[in-house]
């Protein structure tokens, strides 16, 4: 019987070989999955600036239609910018439920909606609180339309000051802010207490420091739990603004100011003032849209002193861009 010659015979890796390969397969992999995650970052981040953009941008297109700016809310309790920003937000279905002139809790179900455009890809999905009839369910009854947002509008240096690009209306009756106006039964219309309320703000408004050079929207600090108000609900600003800044008087021994609200870098955190404070998803960085309708990421350990210049309305203090 004639042999194989051995120069045909076919050779098979040995576990040297194999182990090799292996090894070189493991690094190879090691490498390319940060690249990947890397990547698909990216593109979420990408997409966070571009909802941000369609919300400065459905607030030019309202006031190409009014010649105003949106109220930051009617009212306490009241519907907030988010609800007067839907029918620029391809969502007029949405909007032409809405009764605004009546309260939140007033609404019926189907104004509302949980909508993508308020939300940063990147956060992580949380569980919806319980619904009720179609709407928004918390401590035994019926709140109102649902929808949350991942965005606030920027309401200035504090919460008390009303001091940011947007503002609570303006009761037409007092030439004041609106915002205890309507306090009783949640079925009661504004026009029952007052003639009616006005938007307050206008671009021109916004001169003195300049469109490009005044926040309107960012990413809110939020916790990785079930959001408990809506958007479109006046009754809890924590749902649709923030604060920048300082305010109070700064301490002669420790050179802080009384409130402070930089922008938060730990996406857990719990610390003071904690929920009106902006911070993203982002390692490192938190956007921010623009009047002018640009938008930008900050780093989250911008100058206090800068974003208090950007967030406060025509205080003509210089600032420039982080």
């Amino acid at each position: 019987m004639v042999g194989l010659d051995r120069s045909t015979r076919s050779r098979g890796f040995t576990l040297i070989e194999l182990l090799v390969c292996l090894s070189v397969a493991t690094a190879l992999i090691c490498l390319l999955v940060p690249a990947i995650q890397a990547s698909r970052e990216a593109a979420r981040r990408a997409q966070c600036r571009n909802h941000l953009r369609q919300l400065a941008l459905a607030t030019h297109m309202f006031h190409d239609s009014h010649s105003k700016l949106p109220p930051m809310e009617i009212a306490d309790s009241w519907a907030t910018w988010a609800v007067f920003l839907l029918p620029y937000l391809e969502q007029s279905g949405l909007y032409q439920q809405w009764q605004l002139d009546r309260r939140y809790h007033a609404q019926p179900a189907s104004a509302g909606q949980d909508l993508p455009v308020f939300h940063c890809p990147s956060r992580p999905a949380v569980s919806t609180p319980l619904l009720g009839t179609g709407g928004l369910f918390r401590e035994g009854w019926v709140r109102g339309p649902l929808g949350w947002s991942d965005f606030g509008a920027v309401g200035g240096t504090s919460l008390r000051r009303n001091n940011g690009v947007f503002a609570t209306a303006i009761d037409s009756s007092t030439n004041l802010p609106s915002a205890q106006i309507g306090s009783g039964s949640t079925t009661q219309s504004v026009m029952t207490q007052h003639p009616g309320w006005r938007l307050p703000l206008r671009f021109r408004d916004h001169a003195l420091d300049g469109l490009s050079h005044t926040l309107a929207f960012g990413e809110m600090h939020v916790l990785p739990t079930p959001p408990l108000d809506s958007v479109f609900d006046g009754d809890n600003a924590s749902a649709y603004q923030r604060c920048l800044g300082r305010d109070g008087p700064l301490h002669p021994v420790t050179q802080r100011y009384m409130v402070e609200f930089p922008i938060v870098d730990q996406p857990r955190f719990t610390g003071i003032n904690w929920s009106n404070r902006f911070g993203s998803a982002h390692a490192g960085i938190c956007h921010f849209a623009l009047l002018d309708g640009s938008v930008r990421p900050f780093s989250v350990s911008t100058d206090l002193e800068v974003l208090h210049r950007l967030a406060a309305r025509n205080d003509g203090l210089p600032v420039s861009l982080p």
